[in-house]
């Protein structure tokens, strides 16, 4: 874990709560929706970095960075739907 993800974590920690919160209301709704979306973008990673090394280069560009901005936000907002973190201490969701 870097220090962009830790303090993302504690930055956005009431709103991350609140969105975990309403997913877990509609778990059906929202898990595959969250599951698509990580495929999708892990998909299009795959695909930019197959360009990358066909292209011979190994530089993070802006199509790259983007996508594990997105991928890091996904993660999040999964993470806080599967955990419920209104006390001190996680714990899982049943």
């Amino acid at each position: 874990m870097n220090d962009t993800e830790d303090s993302d974590r504690i930055r956005y920690k009431e709103v991350l709560a609140t969105i975990g919160a309403l997913g877990r209301e509609a778990p059906g709704h929202c898990i595959p929706l969250l599951c698509n979306l990580l495929e999708g973008r892990l998909s299009r990673l795959h695909g930019q970095i197959q360009r990358l090394v066909q292209a011979g280069t190994l530089l993070i560009d802006k199509v790259l960075s983007d996508l594990y901005e997105d991928i890091h936000w996904i993660l999040l907002v999964a993470g806080n739907m599967i955990i419920n973190s209104d006390t001190t201490t996680y714990h899982l969701e049943r």
